[in-house]
């Protein structure tokens, strides 16, 4: 049945999501998305030795393909508290603590998740560190506007990220994003062009990020001349 499971929910996905291959999916039998959703389930309940497999396949389907956080969330809740030490279960559950506001229980999940990859324990790297770092972030940014922890965190995040190649959307670019927004606050224009730039450099154009940065600077080249005539204005009246 879990064969069976991820056969008819992935046949009718796959041809929905990818049209180039439904020629291929000619020699595989027809699929049903639902009925695939529900042998999943009966299977996750019921099976022995590929109940674990299933609740797996069950979460990632709910929250990614389905669309459903609420049937998602307790599933991975589940495998998180069963196996503690597996870091992909730790680092799902706590994407989805943070996207549904358990802040309190996403802070233990990532110090949790920290800790054992700083002890070197296997399945924690840099993947892991990457989503722990960004979710301390924005709780200490945004929660207890803490701006100097919210800044190391983001900027652990930078280094997570570069050291797995993440670069080009998500966590890297919006803690960029938002260590440029701190530097505002903290009265530094410098080290918030650097972030700006940055982020300019890495978001799609267009995009929220792209604007908010592409303003930033904009606003900070426009006042930089200003600056500067004034200053001509000043050299001028002395020397004369």
């Amino acid at each position: 049945m879990f064969g069976q499971a991820l056969i008819n929910y992935y046949a009718v996905w796959i041809s929905d999501n990818y049209p180039l291959l439904k020629p291929v999916l000619l020699f595989f039998p027809k699929g049903n998305r639902q009925l695939g959703l529900q042998q999943l389930r009966s299977v996750a309940q019921n099976g022995f030795y590929t109940a674990n497999e299933s609740k797996v396949f069950l979460m990632k389907i709910l929250q990614n393909q389905e669309n459903k956080p609420d049937e998602a969330f307790p599933v991975a809740r589940q495998m998180a508290l069963t196996y503690p030490d597996n870091g992909y279960f730790q680092r799902f559950y706590a994407l989805m603590c943070y996207q549904k506001g358990e802040l309190a229980e996403c802070e233990r999940v990532s110090l949790d998740i920290l800790d054992k990859l700083n002890r070197g324990m296997p399945g924690y790297e840099g993947i892991s560190g990457r989503y722990a770092t960004y979710f301390l972030g924005s709780i200490m940014q945004i929660q207890r506007a803490d701006l100097v922890k919210a800044q190391d965190y983001y900027q652990r995040c930078v280094v997570f990220s570069e050291s797995t190649g993440d670069t080009k959307q998500g966590f890297y670019l919006y803690s960029l994003l938002n260590l440029a927004r701190i530097a505002q606050k903290q009265k530094d224009p410098e080290r918030a062009v650097r972030y700006y730039k940055e982020v300019q450099t890495k978001a799609e154009r267009k995009s929220d990020a792209y604007n908010e940065a592409t303003a930033y600077l904009k606003k900070q080249k426009s006042g930089s001349k200003k600056k500067t005539k004034v200053s001509n204005q000043r050299q001028a009246a002395k020397a004369s």
